[in-house]
């Protein structure tokens, strides 16, 4: 037997429809969510952004305050986190000798010098090739404490060029005598130029790292000595602000001085420190001029001169990103809902349609197997009533008018069963009866009303297998699975019933030469109305109930229904029923 229960074409087309009707929602959901991702993205930036300002403008007015306390000398108690104590005895003070850490570009050389390397800078930038090195080892030997306009060394600049690639041992002794003076910046600035010197080995670079890296003491009071004139001169209170430092010094009772002084060191330390308090996931680094912002999304606080607190998430795509995920698992799972309700409702309709077309060609199955046997019925019998039968064929007319008026009780049996059966109404009268005989009488009954069907083998045990069983469902399963097998299999071919004992019950099996049936098809034919629509079920008739009402008839007994089979090899449609009387004497479907 072969059922297919859809035509391949349809299959196609509702299909396609499908994909086409979710897709809709889907794709729109997906563009929504898409728009909804880039407007997220971008409404984080713009916060993080006016996070990053507020929070600047907060830390420059907070800043600016306690300055302005400090120069007025008006600090409460504890000095602020960025601001360095500083004190210098008397005994200093009235020192004419000056130390190495208070040497200030430009101050106490000679003019000549000054000009000197002013001159060399000049045409340092426009040199080039040996001239260009020629300068340049002049300002090595000549300008180790010139700086440049914008108040940067010279030197390093210069020694750390790769055209004159100095050594490390003269690197390390320019550290010597200017290491105090060099800002948290200008000490970033050379150990990122260290590190990318390809001539000095790795253990120079690390060792002249770690010099960089530290913060020497003492820088608040390397700047302090250069006010020493003021001091020699007894004035009081000292107050000062440039683009390097900050800061108010009082006379003490001893002739010494003391108090707070403003850098880029004592900013370092205080942001090393957890200065000042930030939103969560921002960081602030320090930075000189118009160097870059060391991150994105960020926001320039003004503390003094030219130092400047860069404050701003240093990870703002992490943060998108997070957003992001959020925000597209969202719009995924919105996608897979609308293709889910899709389906369904795709699902449902499909299943209503096939159930509505099933339905009419169920009526028109019904409405052909009626007709026969009653236009036979009314044929027989119009011939009866005007005596147009000659005496002889009297008897075989009143044979074939029993036979016709048996078919149509049969069929209409069969529609009262499935009825019941789907109204959930269905009775059966179990007896102690003989299979075997029972079987039997049911294949004789079907060989009577099919005498051009083909041969049925009959294979059971010599023994009686008597069981508990409803006598006319049992023959309604055997009529049923011999008359799909008469519908499918080749003309003249063999059929072969089985009964054998198998499982502490009795299995029953109908076997047939016909084409067989495939296996994603085998178990949605023992629902009603499930026919084939192919070329070779279109030519069979049948109301498409017979299978459901073998299953039914097995269920009901405590049984089951199930059918074996390959494309090409025929097919074995197998009802397993239980022996025991108990269990079905009484059971209800």
């Amino acid at each position: 037997m072969a059922f297919v229960l859809t035509s391949p074409r349809s299959s196609l087309r509702d299909w396609g429809l499908f994909f086409l009707v979710a897709s809709l929602p889907a794709l729109a959901v997906g563009m929504l969510g898409l728009r909804a991702l880039r407007n997220e993205e971008a409404a984080l930036r713009r916060e993080l952004r006016t996070q990053a300002e507020a929070t600047a403008l907060a830390i420059e007015q907070s800043f600016s305050a306690g300055l302005r306390a400090v120069e007025e000398g008006t600090v409460q108690e504890d000095a602020p986190v960025w601001a360095e104590a500083v004190a210098i005895d008397a005994a200093t003070i009235a020192s004419t000798e000056r130390p190495a850490q208070a040497a200030v570009a430009g101050e106490d050389r000679p003019e000549a010098t000054t000009t000197t390397c002013r001159r060399l800078a000049e045409e340092l930038r426009s040199g080039k090739g040996d001239a260009w090195r020629g300068t340049a080892e002049a300002i090595a030997k000549r300008c180790q404490d010139a700086r440049t306009e914008r108040g940067r060394s010279l030197w390093p600049l210069v020694a750390l060029d790769p055209r004159l690639a100095l050594k490390e041992d003269r690197i390390a002794a320019w550290l010597d005598r200017h290491e105090a003076r060099l800002d948290a910046i200008e000490r970033e600035t050379i150990r990122r130029e260290v590190a990318a010197a390809s001539w000095l080995d790795t253990s120079a670079k690390d060792a002249l790292d770690r010099r960089l890296r530290s913060v020497p003491s003492g820088r608040g009071g390397a700047l302090v000595s250069a006010h020493r004139y003021a001091m020699r001169l007894g004035r009081s209170p000292i107050v000062w602000s440039d683009s390097r430092s900050a800061g108010r010094l009082e006379r003490r009772a001893d002739g010494g001085y003391a108090g707070l002084v403003i850098h880029a060191g004592s900013l370092t330390t205080a942001i090393e420190r957890g200065w000042p308090d930030l939103p969560d996931g921002f960081e602030a680094r320090l930075s000189q001029g118009g160097a870059e912002a060391p991150f994105p999304l960020s926001h320039r606080a003004r503390l003094l001169g030219e130092l400047r607190l860069v404050v701003g998430h240093p990870r703002p795509d992490e943060v998108a990103r997070r957003s992001k995920l959020a925000l597209g698992g969202v719009a995924l799972g919105a996608g897979l809902l609308a293709i889910a309700l899709a389906a369904l409702l795709f699902s449902r309709m499909r299943r209503a349609r096939q159930v509505s077309a099933l339905r009419t060609d169920f009526v028109a199955a019904v409405s052909h197997e009626l007709r026969t046997p009653i236009a036979s019925v009314r044929v027989l019998a119009e011939l009866l009533a005007q005596d147009r039968v000659e005496p002889e064929e009297r008897q075989e007319v009143h044979e074939a008018l029993a036979r016709e008026a048996k078919r149509l009780g049969a069929t209409v049996d069969r529609l009262l069963g499935f009825s019941r059966m789907e109204a959930g109404r269905a009775r059966i009268d179990a007896r102690r009866v003989d299979l075997k005989q029972l079987v039997e009488d049911a294949i004789a009954t079907f060989e009577g009303r099919f005498p051009e069907a083909g041969p049925i083998e009959r294979r059971w045990p010599p023994d009686a297998l008597v069981a508990s069983v409803d006598a006319d469902g049992v023959r309604m399963v055997v009529d049923n699975l011999l008359g799909n097998a008469r519908k499918y299999a080749p003309d003249g071919t063999p059929y072969e019933v089985r009964l054998r004992r198998a499982d502490g019950g009795v299995e029953l099996s109908v076997t047939d030469h016909g084409p067989g049936i495939a296996r994603r098809h085998q178990r949605r034919i023992f629902r009603p109305f499930e026919r084939a629509d192919d070329r070779l079920s279109e030519a069979t008739e049948g109301s498409g109930i017979g299978l459901s009402l073998v299953q039914h008839v097995a269920r009901s007994h405590g049984g089951r229904a199930s059918v074996t089979s390959q494309p090409g090899e025929g097919a074995t449609f197998i009802v397993w029923l239980p022996t025991c009387e108990t269990t079905a004497s009484e059971r209800e479907a």
